[in-house]
Parts: C-alpha cells; sequence; structure tokens
C-alpha cells in the first residue's frame, strides 16, 4: 500500500487504529508515492529498518486529519489535497 492510499481508505471508513503506540513507516523521500508500514513508535537504531523511515504515529495521523478537517466531513476533502499537508506537516 501507498500513503495516499492509506489516506484515502482513512478518509473513507477510519482504517487506522487509534493509538500512540502504532506508527507509520515511509519509503524516504516521503512522498504520495512511498511504501507503508505499520510497526511500534520506537525501534532500535533510529527505526530505520527495510529502509522506511518513521513518519508518524497512528494517533498524530488521526488527529492532524481530524484538525484538518476541522468538523467537516471526509468525504468532502480531497485526498491528494490532504496527503499533501500531511506530508508537509510531518515530513520536516
Amino acid at each position: 500500500m501507498i500513503f495516499t492510499e492509506l489516506i484515502k481508505a482513512q478518509l473513507e471508513s477510519n482504517t487506522i487504529n487509534y493509538s500512540n503506540t502504532e506508527a507509520i513507516y515511509l519509503n524516504t523521500p516521503f512522498a504520495e508515492e512511498s511504501e507503508v508500514r505499520f510497526g511500534q513508535c520506537h525501534f532500535e537504531d533510529g527505526g530505520v529498518i527495510d529502509g522506511k523511515k518513521f513518519f508518524c504515529s497512528n494517533e498524530a495521523l488521526t488527529d492532524e486529519i481530524d484538525t484538518y478537517l476541522g468538523g467537516a466531513e471526509p468525504e468532502d476533502c480531497i485526498a491528494s489535497e490532504m496527503v499533501d499537508h500531511l506530508l508537509e506537516t510531518f515530513g520536516e
């Protein structure tokens, strides 16, 4: 699964567990087409395994999506705009 597909799925049906102990890892450089892996928030050696790096916790991602939506319905959001926002927010 790539990052854009994950965000589309989250907007459609809240597929990500709301948890601060689970995280999303992406291939670098972080981009719309980065492959996704789920895992624990912290690994030895900075969390780098299989070429993916820590992007954010599941909880942080879910909270940021809710903040961005500001009460609007998820289906009213353009997924590509959400992806761009999340990459800018967490990719620094």
